[in-house]
C-alpha cells in the first residue's frame, strides 16, 4: 500500500511516498469500528506490530458498518493529513537501516475528532544511515492521549556522542513544542534537518571532524512552522567551518520567523600566529539571505580568507602579522548572494606586521567598505624613520588605489606596498636622507591606463646612481604610464640645481623612456669628481656651472637611445693639475721647461649626446699664460679621442696678436688625447718624426 503525503500518487519512487509492505492483520468490522488484531507491516523496513480500532463515523446502535462507511472513514483520513507530512516523508526515506527495526504501535483512532484519538509507540533500532551518516543505535518512545501527542524521547547515538529529542503537540490546534539537545558530531546532526533548512542557513556541507554540542527550544507554535520559531546555543571545537578554522566558538541565537538572530558570538579563531578572538551578535533574513553583524576581533584576517571575495583575498593575503594579530571592530551588512552589496564600519590596528614584505611598524585607521572599495581614513601607518596618515581606498574589483596622503616613509617601501613594478620604478634613483612626499589622486594598478597622480616632495640625500643631492623638491604628476618632475629645485655640492624630468612607460619592466632638462650653478668641482671618480683634492678646485637637456630609453641598450646637448663651465680652478692633463703638462714642460705647470683657471664648452658619447666642438680651457682648445668625442665606456690645440695667454687683443706672430710655433702644440680617464694617452700630431723621439 503506498501513501502519497503530498497526494500525487503518479511516481513510485517519491521521496514524499510512504509504502506499507507485506502487510497482515485481522480486520474485524464491529457496530462501534473497525478493530485491528495481530497487524504486521514492513514500512521504511521497519517491521511493525500494531493492534488498533477505527472509532466508525456517528455509528448507530446496533448496525454495522458498511464497507462503503469504511471507504468513507479512510478516504477522510487521507483527506485530512497534516501540511508538515510530507517533509517528514521526506526525512524518513533518506532512512537506511543495516537490521531492520521492531516497532509495536497501538491506538485507538476516531477519524473525526482527533482529540478523542489515542496511541502508543515504540521503536528501537541499531546500526542506521541518514543521507550516508552512520549512527550505532536509536530509540523513540511517544504517546497520543487526551489530544496531545508526547515525545518524551527520541535518543540518537554515535559512539559516547548522543542526541536527544523531547516534543508535545496539540492535536487540535496543531500547536507544538520541542527541546532538542545534541553533541553528535556537525554532519550527524545537520543530516536530521530538511534539507532546505540547511540550504537557508547556508550550511548544506559541514565537515567531519571536530566536537561540537547544541540545544535548541522549539515552539509554542504551529506544528508546520515550529522551525521558524527557535532559541537555542551552539558550542564548537576545533572545526573548519567553510575554510574557517574555529578553535572554540559559542553562539546563542533565536529565530522568530524569517529573522535570525546571532544574541552573542565568543569565538576563538585561527591557528598559530593567526588565532585570536572573535565577539559580537548579527542578525540574518532567511528568505533574501541579507545579514546584519557587530564584530569585534584580536585575530589575523587571513584566517577568513575563505570567505571573501577573491580580489579581497589576493589584498588580505599580502599582509603577514609576525607576532600578535591585529585588533578591530565593525558593523558589517550585506547580502550572502550578492558580495558587491557587502558594507563595513569598524576602526582596524595593528603592529609589527608587514604588506607586500613591506614591514610596517603600526597601522591605526577607521575603515569602511561600501560598493566593493575599502577605505582606511583617518589612517596613520608608521614605521621607524616615518609615517604615511591620510586617506587610502583600495576598490577591489576595478583594481585601483585611491590616494590622499602625506609620507615621510622609505620611498621604496611606500613603492613594494602600492605593488613591485612601482618599487622596481623607484630602486633606479637612490633614498638615503628623510623624505616627505604627498600624493592625491588614483593609482590604477591593474592595468596604470586611469593612474592620475598629483603630489610634490622634499629630500634629502636622494639622487641616482653617483649623484646625490643635499636637498631638493619638486611637484609631481602621474598620468597613466607617464610621470613629471615638475619645478625641480634643490642644493648639490655647495651649489643649487633647477630642472624637470618625464618619464613614459613607468608600466614596464624595462625601456623606460625619459626626458630631463636642468641647470647647475656654482657647484663645487672637487666634490662632484670624489662623487663620480674618487678623486679629490686641489688639482680639482673650482666652481662648476651648465646646463643640460638629455633624454632615452633605460633598457639593454640605454646608452644608445641617449641624445641631448649642453654647456657647461668651470671657474677658478687648477685644471693643468689633474691627471686627465697630466700627460700634457710633461709635454709642454718638455717644449719648454716649466710652460706645463702654468695655471690655468677657466673652461668652457658646449657639447652633443649621441651614438654612446659626448662630442664637443668649442672646449675651451684658459690660463694665466697658456690656454687651450679642443674637439673631439668622450664615449661612455669612458675612452677619448680629442685634439686639442695649445694656444699662449687668455683672449684678449695683446694674445691675438702674441698668436698670431707665434702661429707656426702653435700648429706644433697641437695633441691628440686618446685612451680612456684612468689611462689618458696625449701624443703630438704636428713635430717632425726626427723630433717626435723627444716625447716618448
Amino acid at each position: 500500500m503506498r501513501i502519497n503525503a503530498g497526494g500525487k500518487l503518479e511516481s513510485r519512487k517519491s521521496v514524499q511516498n510512504m509504502t506499507l509492505d507485506r502487510v497482515n492483520a485481522r480486520v474485524r468490522i464491529e457496530p462501534g469500528g473497525i478493530r485491528i488484531t495481530r497487524a504486521s507491516a514492513s514500512i521504511l523496513d521497519v517491521d511493525i506490530h500494531s493492534q488498533a480500532f477505527i472509532v466508525r463515523h456517528k455509528a448507530k446502535p446496533g448496525k454495522k458498518m458498511t464497507l462503503e462507511e469504511f471507504s468513507e472513514a479512510l478516504a477522510e483520513i487521507l483527506g485530512n493529513l497534516p501540511s508538515w507530512l510530507p517533509s517528514l516523508f521526506e526525512q524518513l526515506n533518506a532512512i537506511r537501516f543495516g537490521e531492520s527495526p521492531r516497532a509495536d504501535l497501538n491506538f485507538t483512532l476516531y477519524p473525526t475528532n482527533p482529540a478523542l484519538t489515542e496511541a502508543s509507540l515504540h521503536v528501537r533500532g541499531f546500526s542506521t544511515q541518514v543521507r550516508g551518516v552512520s549512527f550505532d543505535s536509536w530509540d523513540l518512545e511517544a504517546r497520543l492521549e487526551n489530544g496531545r501527542l508526547v515525545v518524551p524521547s527520541l535518543n540518537l547515538h554515535y559512539g559516547p556522542e548522543r542526541c536527544s529529542l523531547t516534543a508535545s503537540m496539540d492535536v487540535t490546534n496543531g500547536m507544538a513544542e520541542l527541546r532538542v539537545f545534541s553533541s553528535l558530531p556537525l554532519n550527524h546532526w545537520l543530516c536530521l534537518i530538511p534539507r532546505e533548512w540547511s540550504k537557508a542557513l547556508k550550511c548544506e556541507d559541514m565537515p567531519d571532524g571536530g566536537h561540537a554540542m547544541f540545544e535548541v527550544w522549539g515552539g509554542p507554535a504551529p506544528v508546520g512552522k515550529i522551525a521558524e520559531h527557535l532559541t537555542g546555543w551552539l558550542s564548537l571545537d576545533d572545526v573548519n567551518l567553510h575554510g574557517v578554522w574555529v578553535d572554540k566558538g559559542f553562539v546563542s541565537f533565536r529565530r522568530n520567523g524569517i529573522e535570525l538572530s546571532l544574541k552573542k558570538i565568543d569565538a576563538l579563531i585561527g591557528r598559530g600566529r593567526q588565532k585570536g578572538p572573535l565577539r559580537g551578535h548579527g542578525s540574518l533574513r532567511l528568505d533574501t539571505h541579507e545579514f546584519a553583524a557587530r564584530a569585534d576581533s584580536e585575530c589575523d584576517p587571513n584566517a577568513v580568507l575563505s570567505l571573501l571575495t577573491r580580489n579581497q583575498a589576493r589584498v588580505i593575503s599580502s599582509l603577514v602579522f609576525k607576532q600578535t594579530p591585529p585588533s578591530w571592530q565593525m558593523n558589517v551588512s550585506g547580502d550572502f548572494d550578492n558580495p558587491k552589496l557587502f558594507q563595513m564600519k569598524g576602526h582596524f590596528r595593528g603592529t609589527n606586521f608587514s604588506y607586500n614584505g613591506a614591514a610596517i611598524t603600526s597601522f591605526d585607521s577607521d575603515a569602511a567598505v561600501s560598493n566593493g572599495v575599502l577605505t582606511f581614513h583617518p589612517m596613520i601607518a608608521a614605521r621607524e624613520e616615518g609615517r604615511v596618515e591620510g586617506l587610502v581606498a583600495i576598490d577591489f574589483d576595478n583594481e585601483k588605489v585611491i590616494l590622499d596622503a602625506t609620507s615621510t616613509c622609505d620611498p621604496y617601501m611606500v613603492g613594494r606596498i602600492i605593488g613591485p613594478n612601482a618599487e622596481k620604478f623607484l630602486r633606479t634613483f637612490r633614498f638615503e636622507g628623510p623624505a616627505f612626499v604627498t600624493a592625491r589622486g588614483m593609482v590604477d594598478f591593474g592595468t596604470w591606463e586611469t593612474t592620475d597622480i598629483r603630489g610634490s616632495a622634499e629630500l634629502q640625500k636622494a639622487g641616482m646612481d653617483w649623484l646625490l643631492i643635499d636637498r631638493g623638491r619638486f611637484d609631481l604628476r602621474v598620468l597613466g604610464t607617464q610621470l613629471f618632475f615638475t619645478n625641480v629645485v634643490g642644493s648639490v655640492y655647495d651649489g643649487s640645481f633647477t630642472g624637470h624630468v618625464s618619464f613614459a612607460d613607468i608600466d614596464q619592466a624595462s625601456n623606460v623612456s625619459y626626458r630631463a632638462e636642468g641647470s647647475v650653478t656654482n657647484i663645487d668641482f672637487s666634490q662632484l669628481m670624489f662623487a663620480m671618480r674618487k678623486v679629490g683634492g686641489d688639482p680639482y678646485k673650482g666652481s662648476l656651472s651648465g646646463e643640460v637637456a638629455f633624454g632615452g630609453v633605460v633598457g639593454k641598450d640605454t646608452c644608445r637611445t641617449v641624445t641631448g646637448e649642453g654647456r657647461l663651465s668651470i671657474k677658478n680652478g687648477h685644471l693643468f693639475q689633474i691627471r686627465l692633463l697630466g700627460g700634457l703638462s710633461q709635454l709642454l714642460s718638455r717644449i719648454y721647461p716649466g710652460l706645463g705647470f702654468a695655471s690655468q683657471t677657466d673652461f668652457s664648452a658646449s657639447f652633443r649626446i649621441r651614438d654612446c658619447k659626448v662630442h664637443s666642438d668649442n672646449a675651451f680651457l684658459e690660463g694665466s699664460v697658456v690656454s687651450a682648445s679642443g674637439q673631439g668625442d668622450y664615449y661612455f665606456n669612458e675612452t677619448l679621442n680629442m685634439n686639442v690645440q695649445v694656444q699662449l695667454l687668455r683672449a684678449g687683443i695683446v694674445a691675438s696678436v702674441i698668436r698670431a706672430v707665434t702661429f707656426p710655433v702653435t700648429k706644433l702644440l697641437e695633441f691628440n688625447l686618446s685612451g680612456s680617464l684612468k689611462d689618458p694617452r696625449w701624443r703630438p700630431v704636428n713635430l717632425p718624426k726626427e723630433l717626435f723621439l723627444i716625447f716618448d
